[in-house]
């Protein structure tokens, strides 16, 4: 494959750009990256009502059957979550990853 010629825009946040422009790079593209979106930890003060709504949904894990994260950012945030109120994963829960390296980084996390 070439992108010989070919200007990409990535829009990947600012710090997970960096193997796919070199990929780009690597077939002949020029990768420019413009990270579109900003991803942070709730802040208890700012997001005070999001923060206890994902709190309350954490503490009820052992009430669910699948979960699925999207993405390795969700496994990052949420397996801090997670770890922070379950010193030890419920059992009988299915984890799902989309992708090889969301995949990846649950089993990392200890998630079958």
């Amino acid at each position: 494959m070439t992108l010989a010629g070919l200007n990409i825009l990535v829009t990947r946040p600012q710090g997970q750009a960096e193997k796919l422009l070199a990929g780009i790079n690597a077939v002949g593209g020029h990768g420019i990256h413009y990270p579109v979106l900003e991803i942070n930890a709730l802040d208890t003060v700012e997001d005070a009502a999001s923060y206890q709504r994902c709190k309350q949904l954490i503490m009820n894990l052992d009430q669910y059957q699948h979960i699925i994260f999207i993405s390795t950012n969700a496994v990052s945030f949420g397996m801090d979550w997670i770890n922070q109120y379950w010193p030890q994963l419920p059992v009988a829960i299915q984890w799902y990853g989309i992708g090889s390296s969301t995949v990846a980084g649950l089993l990392a996390a200890g998630c079958q």
